[in-house]
């Protein structure tokens, strides 16, 4: 975990981030992934980013739902959109 520190104390850059994180953590499998992204067509890559998207906003909301097992429908989605409102666009 030393490495990473003094990797991460330099100064900020995409390409940097990206390499420290990369140390993190094994991928083995990016290299196949990245092969298969780009086998795709343009409108096979949007619609998989289309469906990732909505997994993960269905994800997002099952684990709100079994944490606060107790809400209705109209609250869940209440404090869906609220947290989803919290963190969209933090960078502006």
């Amino acid at each position: 975990m030393q490495g990473t520190t003094s990797c991460l104390a330099r100064r900020w850059s995409p390409d940097r981030y990206n390499a420290c994180m990369m140390s993190l953590k094994p991928r083995p499998n990016h290299a196949v992934y990245l092969r298969a992204l780009r086998a795709m067509s343009p409108q096979a890559r949007l619609r998989k980013a289309f469906e990732l998207s909505a997994f993960t906003r269905a994800l997002f909301r099952a684990g709100l739902a079994r944490r606060f097992p107790g809400l209705s429908r109209a609250e869940l989605d209440r404090l869906v959109r609220n947290r989803l409102d919290r963190c969209h666009n933090r960078n502006s």
